[in-house]
């Protein structure tokens, strides 16, 4: 019953809905363009403003975009594409990416400071700071980035990179390992001194590593530009070890940029020799060119279920193309226009995790009125006649506040939240989420109290 709870607690949008696009040209501010994720492929350009250099995490209903330059973790709420929350880190940290823990902690890599930070679920504020400065380099910088959560355990990218020689990798690489049950950083070689991360066949992994179900991470690695020695290699989390490459930068033919894997076959993003770069299909030892570019122009592929997604940032139209998986046939006549360039696409079933659960049938929750609330607002849930409809107010921890069962009435099941928990008492203001399960499904909303 406690795993069936933790289950519905984490469900993700329907693979239909709409995705965010990040979009920037690297010398202002930054934008999101929402995509419909079936054609015609309509956008909403410019819906929100980000930084300039910035990457997106969905967790719980939420965008988190991880504002780098600026130093601030962004909350964006794709029901109306509002920002619903925004806290500094500190400033010259340089944040690279976020993870949440099963146990509802949420954790902050840095480039530009030596800290791991933990962060408060409800405020974002930094509640403490774990020190990554054993895992630097001469220049004094770990150079940590991505991170991917599997199970209990964070893997952060640990570059290091010279400083003082262009940024190029110095003598290693590696994944380092951190638990957030026993928050301690995890020393997968005791028999070395020091606390020892899981060590690549690669350096300088520069692409957003792939977790896989069976607790295995595909980590792209680019060593230094204008020499074939990186890949996509295999870690394997239970060993605590890489297991080599599963495709070269020689099979490649030139520097990986990056790289969407979909078990069997994949495609990368490579650098090319007229200063422009490729986009590549893989599948075993067979290898295609499906685009190529003149400009340094393709930044972020994705695979989703059956389509292929990119970011191409061509000045003369920039967009998002989108392919048929498994083909590589492309499915648009021309890039789905963003506006500005486009950077990295976010789906609302990603998150770098590996237990979200495959799709289970949805209600339909509307979109709650008024919200923000303050602090009454109300939820109408479309069900079969005669339908038992649990609602379930959960705090941004996962604590569930309030809990209240309801019935259909003409396929519709309304309930009225007043602002209270269980026990009668005033919940503060912040951020929540209700959650409807019955027996036709579950739908799920996040919603602001402001007293």
């Amino acid at each position: 019953m406690i795993r069936l709870v933790l289950v519905l607690m984490v469900l993700a949008l329907p693979a239909m809905a709409d995705f965010m696009t990040l979009t920037t040209d690297f010398s202002s501010t930054g934008g999101v363009t929402s995509i419909q994720n079936n054609t015609p492929w309509n956008a909403d350009i410019d819906v929100e403003q980000v930084s300039g250099d910035a990457v997106a995490r969905w967790h719980n209903d939420l965008y988190y975009v991880v504002n780098r330059t600026d130093s601030n973790i962004q909350v964006i709420d794709p029901s109306d594409w509002s920002t619903v929350m925004q806290v500094s880190v500190g400033v010259g940290k340089n944040p690279q990416d976020i993870a949440f823990a099963p146990n509802g902690t949420v954790w902050v890599s840095c480039y530009d400071a030596t800290e791991l930070l933990q962060l408060d679920p409800v405020t974002l504020a930094t509640v403490q700071s774990y020190s990554t400065a054993e895992f630097a380099d001469a220049d004094g910088f770990p150079e940590t980035s991505w991170i991917t959560r599997v199970n209990d355990r964070l893997y952060i990218l640990n570059q290091r990179l010279d400083r003082n020689n262009y940024w190029g990798p110095v003598d290693y690489s590696q994944l380092i390992v951190f638990d957030t049950i026993t928050e301690n950083w995890v020393d997968v070689d005791a028999g070395t001194a020091g606390t020892q991360g899981i060590l690549l066949n690669g350096t300088n992994p520069f692409c957003q590593p792939e977790p896989r179900e069976d607790g295995t991470i595909l980590v792209g690695t680019t060593g230094f530009y204008g020499s074939l020695d990186g890949g996509i290699e295999l870690v394997d989390t239970n060993t605590l070890t890489s297991n080599g490459f599963i495709i070269t930068e020689a099979d490649l033919g030139n520097d990986l940029l990056d790289f969407a894997d979909a078990d069997g076959y994949g495609y990368v993003v490579i650098s090319n020799d007229i200063w422009g770069n490729d986009m590549l299909r893989y599948e075993g030892a067979t290898v295609e060119t499906v685009l190529t570019s003149s400009g340094w122009d393709y930044s972020h592929i994705v695979i989703d279920g059956s389509k292929l997604l990119l970011c191409d940032r061509a000045y003369a139209g920039p967009g998002v193309r989108v392919f048929e998986a498994i083909s590589g046939t492309e499915l648009t006549t021309s890039p789905i226009a963003t506006g500005l360039p486009p950077f990295m696409i976010a789906l609302p079933e990603d998150g770098g995790v590996t237990d979200v659960p495959a799709a289970i049938a949805e209600l339909k929750m509307r979109a709650p009125w008024p919200n923000p609330a303050n602090p009454s607002t109300s939820f109408s849930v479309t069900a079969p006649n005669g339908t038992v409809v649990k609602m379930k107010v959960l705090d941004m921890r996962g604590r569930v506040v309030r809990s209240e069962s309801v019935t259909a009435i003409g396929e519709t099941a309304s309930w009225s939240f007043n602002g209270l928990n269980d026990s009668g008492t005033a919940i503060s203001s912040g951020i929540y989420r209700c959650v409807a399960i019955s027996n036709a499904g579950t739908a799920t909303r996040t919603f602001t109290i402001v007293r």
